[in-house]
């Protein structure tokens, strides 16, 4: 891997570590490059295994039985992410633990050279710091992101905003809350996420303008480079930005759970 690959990898390792740890009923195990996260809900999108650079296929392949063995005994919905890696001999072993790829999501990074306009002073940002802010957070991140309002609860907690690490942000228009994001320090840069609007003022911008928002709050905080994860439609907002795509990261699930999955 490429220094500003090891650097992003680490950094979304690191940072889930971090949201789980927070989380009520969450919990992780993680040793040899494989991070797996647990719930006990069965259709949780949050019971994921994170693979980081395999020493071998053979070690690779018993590390997924060993993780994955516990989803199973509990009937868990579960998906496998990791960077994409060309190898035949990968997709056969895939292929063998009955996994099929569900989709792909670009890990981007802007290095602290890259100029970024000053936010837009339409929109008045603030940092969460209590449980009713909390809550309008929440609310919006449920609606954006098709969760149930329960599961996001459980994982963006209270704890999770008082850590050291995390910032919750929310943007304001008209005294309107119309936008979220989050970001999360780590040692190897800081990372947004969360970015998401209100159903009722998409195409306006304030994606665009938070996104800005939360680049300036990490520069100002020493910050060297900033990363997120892309969904398809945020991929050209964030190039136009500046973010380039140093990894891709491939999400598969077991074929029992894809008409779940996909439904």
């Amino acid at each position: 891997m490429t220094p500003e690959q090891q650097v992003c990898n680490q950094h979304f390792h690191e940072a889930w570590i971090i949201q789980i740890d927070s989380a009520k009923e969450g919990r992780y195990c993680s040793k040899n490059g494989l991070l797996a996260t647990y719930w006990q809900q069965p259709l949780s999108p949050f019971n994921r295994i994170y693979l980081q650079e395999p020493p071998s296929t053979d070690t690779w392949v018993q590390a997924i039985e060993a993780a994955k063995a516990p989803y199973e005994a509990r009937n868990l919905c579960w998906e496998l992410c990791l960077h994409t890696i060309e190898s035949t001999t990968l997709s056969n072993a895939l292929t063998q633990l009955g996994l099929t790829k569900h989709y792909s999501q670009p890990g981007m990074i802007l290095e602290r050279d890259v100029h970024v306009p000053n936010p837009s002073e339409e929109m008045h940002v603030f940092e969460v710091s209590n449980t009713a802010q909390l809550a309008h957070f929440n609310r919006i991140t449920a609606q954006a992101y098709n969760l149930s309002p329960y599961m996001v609860d459980l994982l963006i907690t209270e704890a999770f905003m008082q850590r050291k690490e995390s910032t919750l942000l929310t943007g304001w228009v008209d005294r309107t809350l119309v936008c979220i994001a989050s970001l999360i320090e780590t040692e190897s840069c800081t990372g947004i996420y969360w970015v998401a609007t209100h159903s009722d003022h998409l195409r306006n911008g304030y994606a665009e303008q938070m996104t800005r928002h939360a680049i300036h709050i990490a520069r100002q905080r020493g910050a060297s480079t900033v990363t997120l994860q892309a969904s398809e439609s945020g991929l050209p907002l964030y190039e136009k930005m500046g973010f380039k795509t140093v990894l891709n990261y491939d999400i598969f699930i077991p074929k029992p759970f894809s008409a779940i999955s996909t439904s």
